[in-house]
């Protein structure tokens, strides 16, 4: 079984986070636009998750819900 749930962040309308639930594995995944930062890796590990960039935007897998 498989549900995503999407949510915008209130503060932020380039952010947005998706809830998902693969045979009962929960995670999110958060989205956002970076404006000047330039990313040194293309993954790194934060105390949240893990982090891919991808060219100025960059994606975040966070373990729980």
């Amino acid at each position: 079984m498989l549900t995503i749930k999407t949510f915008k962040d209130k503060g932020n309308k380039n952010k947005n986070f998706y809830h998902v639930n693969i045979l009962g594995f929960k995670f999110r995944v958060a989205t956002n636009t970076r404006g000047m930062f330039k990313a040194t890796k293309f993954t790194y590990a934060t105390g949240r998750g893990r982090v891919v960039n991808v060219g100025n935007k960059y994606i975040c897998f966070m373990r729980g819900v």
